[in-house]
C-alpha cells in the first residue's frame, strides 16, 4: 500500500542505527522488499541478518529464498536454498513458486519431486499452487491434471478455488477453450473473479473464437466488479481481435454509461534515500515540477532521436 515506502525507510533507519531485529521481523522486512522487487535493499537486509547470526534460521532463510526468487535472482535463491541446513514448507514452496513464476516449469517439477523424495515436509495447498502454476506457464496440460488429481487422491488435500484458478489458466493458455468451459461448468464452487478474468483473457487470445463464452465471462465480471475498468477493456480487446467493431463500440459505450474509469498506474524506484512511489498524473510529490520537467525533456530527446 501507499505506506510501504515509509515502513521500509523506518526499518532501514532502525538497521542503520543499530537496532536489533528478531528473525520474524527480518522475515517480514524481506517479504516487504520482495513484494516491490527491491533487490538492493533486500540484499542489505540479508547482510544485516548475517551480522546478526540469523542467516541459518529457517524463518529468515525461507524469506531470503522468497525475496531473491521474486526479485528475479533465481541463482541466488537456489544457492541459498541448497545451503539451508533445515528446510520447511515455506522454503520449498518459495523455490518451487519462484521457478514457476519465471517460466521454469520443468525445474519446478524436479524440485517438487525432490521435496517428495526428501520426505521431511509433506506438500500442502501452497505447494500445489506453485506446481500447477509451473504446469500452466510451461504448457504441461496432462502433467497439470495429474498433479491436480493427486491432491485429493494421494495427499488428502481438497482443491481450493486457487487451484481451480490455476487449472483454468492452464487450459486457457493452452487454447483448450472447450475443455475450459466444461471445467468451469463442473466446478464444485462458483468461479471467482480471477477465474472469469482468466476465461475472458483466453477468449481474447483466441482471436474472437468462443465469443459467447467470453461475453458470459464479461457479464459475470460486471456483476462481481462493476467498477473495474480492466474487465471492459478485456471485452473490448476480444471484440477487436475478432473484428467485431460494432460489439466493440457497444462495449465502450457500456463502460462510459457505467462511469468506469481506468485505475491510475503506479511505479516505484529505489534511491539512496529511500523508496519513491509515483502514480500516473499525481503531482503530490514534493519535486513534482522538476520530475515532470525532466520527463518532458527526455520525451523531446526521444522524439528527436526517432523513437
Amino acid at each position: 500500500n501507499e505506506l510501504l515506502p515509509k515502513a521500509l525507510d523506518l526499518v532501514c533507519f532502525m538497521l542503520q542505527t543499530g537496532k536489533r531485529l528478531d528473525n520474524f521481523m527480518y522475515a517480514t522486512v524481506l517479504s516487504a522488499f520482495a513484494s516491490v522487487a527491491t533487490l538492493e535493499r533486500g540484499m542489505e537486509v540479508h547482510a544485516c541478518s548475517v551480522r546478526a547470526c540469523l542467516e541459518s534460521d529457517v524463518v529468515v532463510g525461507s524469506a531470503l529464498v522468497d525475496m531473491y526468487s521474486k526479485c528475479g535472482r533465481l541463482d541466488y535463491a537456489l544457492r541459498f536454498f541448497n545451503t539451508m541446513p533445515v528446510k520447511n514448507s515455506y522454503s520449498w514452496n518459495s523455490m518451487i513458486s519462484g521457478y514457476a513464476r519465471h517460466g521454469q516449469g520443468e525445474e519446478a517439477l524436479k524440485l517438487f519431486a525432490d521435496m517428495k523424495l526428501d520426505g521431511q515436509t509433506p506438500p500442502d495447498h501452497v505447494t500445489f499452487v506453485g506446481v500447477l502454476s509451473a504446469c500452466s506457464h510451461s504448457g504441461l496440460v496432462k502433467e497439470g491434471f495429474k498433479h491436480f488429481e493427486s491432491m485429493s487422491d494421494s495427499y488428502g488435500l481438497a482443491p481450493r478455488i486457487e487451484h481451480f484458478s490455476c487449472m483454468a489458466d492452464l487450459l486457457g493458455r493452452a487454447g483448450e477453450l472447450d475443455k475450459l468451459e466444461d471445467f468451469i461448468n463442473n466446478m464444485p464452487m462458483k468461479p471467482n473473479v480471477l477465474i472469469w478474468r482468466t476465461v475472458l483473457g483466453a477468449c481474447c487470445r483466441a482471436n474472437g473464437g468462443k465469443a459467447e463464452l467470453g461475453r458470459k465471462a464479461a457479464e459475470m465480471l460486471f456483476q462481481l466488479e462493476p467498477e473495474n475498468a480492466v474487465n471492459y477493456v478485456l471485452l473490448g480487446n476480444m471484440y477487436a481481435a475478432g473484428g467485431r467493431w460494432e460489439d466493440l463500440s457497444k462495449a465502450r459505450k457500456k463502460m462510459k454509461d457505467a462511469d468506469v474509469k481506468k485505475e491510475a498506474g503506479y511505479s516505484w524506484v529505489t534511491m539512496k534515500d529511500g523508496v519513491h512511489m509515483f502514480v500516473a498524473g499525481d503531482k503530490s510529490h514534493p519535486d513534482a515540477d522538476l520530475i515532470y520537467k525532466k520527463l518532458k525533456e527526455l520525451n523531446r530527446k526521444m522524439r528527436d532521436a526517432g523513437y
